[in-house]
């Protein structure tokens, strides 16, 4: 499954399995409810449970590829998408 999951595109992988492996991981790390890897995620600025299971799909991805995760980029990307998200619903 790993092999699977990193030969294919980052951009397509990850956001398949969101509801698959990152409900997963939503619901069994306690992202909604709070576990120490949810505090430490939201330390580094990871405030959405959807943004912290992508999180870590995106940087396994990158990990198993050997790239760069470019952590800082990715939390400023989901940062600038929920903001982006709030200014849509709210016209703000």
């Amino acid at each position: 499954s790993l092999t699977k999951f990193s030969s294919g595109v980052e951009e397509i992988v990850c956001p398949k399995l969101h509801y698959g492996i990152g409900r997963w991981m939503i619901e069994n790390w306690n992202f909604y409810n709070g576990s120490r890897f949810s505090h430490y995620l939201k330390l580094k600025g990871l405030l959405h449970p959807d943004d912290m299971a992508q999180f870590v799909l995106r940087t396994l991805h990158r990990h198993l590829n050997g790239l760069e995760l470019g952590e800082e980029e990715l939390i400023a990307e989901f940062k600038d998408a929920r903001k982006k998200e709030v200014r849509d619903l709210f016209g703000y």
